[in-house]
């Protein structure tokens, strides 16, 4: 939206979640970006075969439908106890939804 086409005295604002999300991805280095959006996408692929919707699955574990599609986008942090609930949930390991079940 141009200056031109707002309206006078209309400020676009961004709520103080989304503020913070930003502030929290732009120090997050490129490996550690491409380590969530890599595990979001496991997460959603183990949902998907499961048939499984992120409301469904959100509430098994007990977390917000909005924040499990933000990690399933790699655009949240995930703590370690939530990541092996949603694993056990998906019959998944919490290892193999970050690692792709790498080993070294």
């Amino acid at each position: 939206m141009t200056d031109e086409s707002k309206e006078a005295g209309s400020v676009d604002r961004e709520s103080p979640r989304a503020s913070a999300r930003r502030l929290q991805q732009a120090a997050w280095s490129p490996e550690e970006a491409s380590l969530l959006r890599n595990m979001g996408q496991r997460l959603r692929t183990a949902r998907r075969a499961r048939k499984m919707t992120i409301a469904q699955l959100a509430a098994v574990v007990g977390v917000d439908a909005a924040y499990l599609g933000e990690v399933e986008r790699g655009r949240a942090n995930i703590s370690v106890l939530t990541l092996g609930l949603l694993g056990r949930a998906l019959g998944v390991g919490a290892a193999a939804m970050l690692d792709g079940g790498a080993t070294e």
